[in-house]
């Protein structure tokens, strides 16, 4: 028995896609620090000339007793990334494909954190001990849009046109 092609392309295409999840954690000293850590990682990542994009986010807190707090967000988006402060203990972040990573701190610093996903990021959850704060939360943006094909057209015909006009008459031999 043999399989055609279409049919390993079915196959193929009913099997459910293997995510890769990766958690990137850089500490920095200062906010000057943390947004060079972004730039980096957006290039590293996404290609030159990818700029950060800032985002509003809605973080649930899932739990609070006592001392250890949880909070989820639910996204479908591949990347984001934020930063991270003011906490004196583990914290957890974990997504919902079960990639982990966990940042001691201890000194109320700053971290960036990325997350990129080849699927759908899920839901982000962020567990610990005592408080901390999550902010310029963000995803990729595309580089600058380059210049129309009119636009280079219009700039051609321009520097033509200065060319004839500035021809310098040759001297009669």
């Amino acid at each position: 028995m043999s399989l055609s092609a279409r049919s390993f392309a079915l196959i193929a295409a009913l099997l459910p896609a293997a995510a890769a999840t990766t958690i990137t954690i850089l500490p920095a000293a200062n906010m000057a620090e943390a947004t060079a850590d972004i730039n980096s990682w957006l290039i590293l990542n996404f290609g030159p000339g990818t700029t950060a994009k800032p985002i509003h986010v809605d973080i649930d807190p899932t739990s609070g007793k006592g001392e250890s707090k949880k909070l989820q967000l639910l996204t479908s988006l591949h990347s984001l990334y934020f930063l991270m402060s003011g906490f004196e203990d583990n914290i957890q972040i974990r997504t919902a494909d079960g990639t982990k990573a966990q940042v001691h701190d201890g000194d109320a610093g700053l971290y960036f954190v990325g997350i990129s996903s080849s699927t759908a990021i899920g839901s982000i959850q962020w567990q610990g001990h005592g408080s901390f704060v999550l902010k310029d939360f963000g995803t990729p943006g595309g580089p600058a849009p380059a210049p129309e094909p009119a636009t280079w057209l219009a700039v051609a015909t321009g520097l033509i046109a200065i060319k004839r006009r500035c021809r310098v008459p040759s001297a009669p031999s």
